[in-house]
């Protein structure tokens, strides 16, 4: 019989994933659902990390742009600089989605915005600084 009020450890862990169980890309895959789930965007968000010659990220219309967003993040980077690179990856997503984007100046204030929106969720929902155990809902 369940103790009514207390929480197993094996209720937890069906629940949550340790993130430092996880891989890098995997992290930045899990941090990516995390962005998803909480600023979630009108149309489709795809996430590739692959390898990029210029770039540490990019985000673009996926085809016409009725199809969604697709957010390519260099996988050369160190973890951390991913980490960066999905930040501001997504907050091009947001403006591109509110019809705010600005190809002329892609960096403006609505951009800034998101950024700020997306950063702050970031703080929210992403245990990897200082906190234990490093519990993230799987999603």
């Amino acid at each position: 019989m369940r103790n009514r009020g207390v929480i197993t450890d094996k209720e937890v862990m069906g629940k949550y994933i340790d993130i430092d169980k996880l891989k890098e890309d995997q992290k930045i895959r899990a941090l990516f659902k995390i962005f998803k789930k909480h600023i979630p965007l009108p149309r489709p968000v795809k996430l590739i990390i692959r390898k990029l010659a210029l770039d540490d990220g990019m985000c673009g219309w996926a085809g016409d742009g009725r199809k969604g967003f697709v957010i390519s993040v260099n996988k050369e980077l160190c973890y951390n600089c991913k980490v960066d690179t999905i930040v501001h990856e997504y907050a091009h997503a947001i403006t591109m989605a509110n019809g705010e984007y600005d190809s002329e100046e892609d960096h403006d204030s609505k951009w800034g915005e998101a950024y700020a929106e997306t950063y702050r969720c970031f703080l929210t929902y992403w245990p990897e600084y200082g906190k234990k155990p490093r519990l993230i809902e799987k999603l």
